[in-house]
């Protein structure tokens, strides 16, 4: 198996912008930002924080509420 030469070149901290750079069949080298919009698997801080989020009961609730007239 050939070695891949795709690389990730730089990645923010958090994981949600990287640059990559990618050998296309023809030989052609190309660079290009990705940003995550949704984590299929996310990072363990981000699920923790995102389930102790969701535990907690609402703050507010707006709208479509009866008035009393």
């Amino acid at each position: 198996m050939a070695r891949s030469k795709n690389k990730v070149i730089d990645a923010d901290p958090d994981g949600r912008l990287i640059t990559v750079q990618v050998e296309l069949e023809n030989g052609e080298v190309v660079i290009g930002n990705y940003a995550a919009y949704c984590w299929l698997q996310p990072p363990a801080d981000y699920l923790a924080e995102a389930r102790q989020a969701m535990s907690q009961p609402p703050v507010a609730t707006y709208g479509m509420g009866r008035s009393s007239k």
